[in-house]
């Protein structure tokens, strides 16, 4: 198993975005997370990632468990939120 979450419950101060959640995804394996606005998909993705805790639930990859990443392990995450922007420049070839 590459990724899987098991019944996760993340909340917002005490406004729960996340009740039950749950996916498993396969080495190889393409997923996409569809839902309207509001539903829980970012919050999916940043409690996986390390950025929220959640209250209840294992969070998994690769069997390790990621509730609780190091600081140095989350750091090296790429993330909107932490990754460095690199400006490319391209010549003209005309």
């Amino acid at each position: 198993m590459l990724l899987e979450v098991r019944d996760v419950d993340t909340f917002y101060g005490d406004s729960q975005a996340l009740n039950g959640a749950s996916i498993a995804v396969q080495e190889g394996e393409q997923v996409g997370i569809l839902g309207r606005n509001g539903m829980g998909k970012t919050t999916l993705v940043h409690t996986v990632m390390g950025f929220l805790r959640p209250r209840r639930g294992d969070p998994l990859r690769r069997a390790r468990d990621l509730r609780f990443p190091a600081g140095e392990d989350r750091a090296t995450r790429c993330h909107p939120r932490s990754a460095r922007t690199t400006r490319v420049r391209v010549a003209d070839s005309g």
